[in-house]
């Protein structure tokens, strides 16, 4: 089984991940924040991101809307 903080590292490291599906994890805001996290340490190409049923409150929400707005502008460079 791989755990969360794997999942992790390995999108900061991923330049090649377009699809990420990580509905039904039930992790929260503090899972949201560091996703968010590790978007922003990375060099991702995430174009499709599926967080449905992971309970993120505004918290997780707007750390992820932040990461997910500088990830788009790091692509366009």
């Amino acid at each position: 089984t791989t755990r969360p903080l794997e999942v992790l590292f390995g999108l900061a490291i991923n330049s090649t991940l377009k699809d990420l599906n990580l509905r039904d994890n039930e992790f929260g805001d503090e899972g949201a924040i560091e996703l968010a996290n590790a978007f922003s340490k990375g060099k991702n190409k995430i174009s499709h991101l599926y967080l449905n049923d992971n309970k993120i409150a505004d918290s997780g929400a707007k750390a992820l809307a932040y990461a997910i707005r500088n990830l788009k502008n790091n692509q366009r460079t």
